[in-house]
Order: structure tokens, then C-alpha cells, then sequence
């Protein structure tokens, strides 16, 4: 439970802190942007997991 806590926590800090010290919009702007970068990095990860998989059957089937 305490793990879950830290990573609500870490992974949500910045927009509380740009909440805390600057306007609305500058953070809604950021929040945009990092929605961008998550979803680009979801995108790489889902085919750089296809590779892995495809690289293991091909292992799997020399042997």
C-alpha cells in the first residue's frame, strides 16, 4: 500500500507543483504536452515489445 502511495505521489508531483505556482492555463499546457510524450513512449513500448516477442519465437524455433 505504501508503494502505491510513493508512485501516486512521485508520478503525479510536477502537476501538483505547477498547480501550486503558476496560473491554470500555464499547467493545462503541460499537462498536454506530457499526455503527448506518455502516449508517444506508450506507442514505442507496444513495438518495441512486439520485437522482443518476435525475435524470442524466432530463437524458440532454431532450437
Amino acid at each position: 500500500m505504501a508503494q502505491h502511495f510513493a508512485y501516486v505521489i512521485h508520478s503525479n508531483a510536477d502537476i501538483v507543483i505547477l498547480t501550486l505556482c503558476s496560473s491554470i492555463a500555464e499547467v493545462s499546457v503541460y499537462y498536454v504536452y506530457v499526455l503527448i510524450t506518455a502516449n508517444i513512449k506508450s506507442v514505442i513500448r507496444g513495438f518495441s515489445n512486439g520485437i522482443d516477442a518476435t525475435f524470442g519465437e524466432m530463437i524458440a524455433k532454431m532450437n
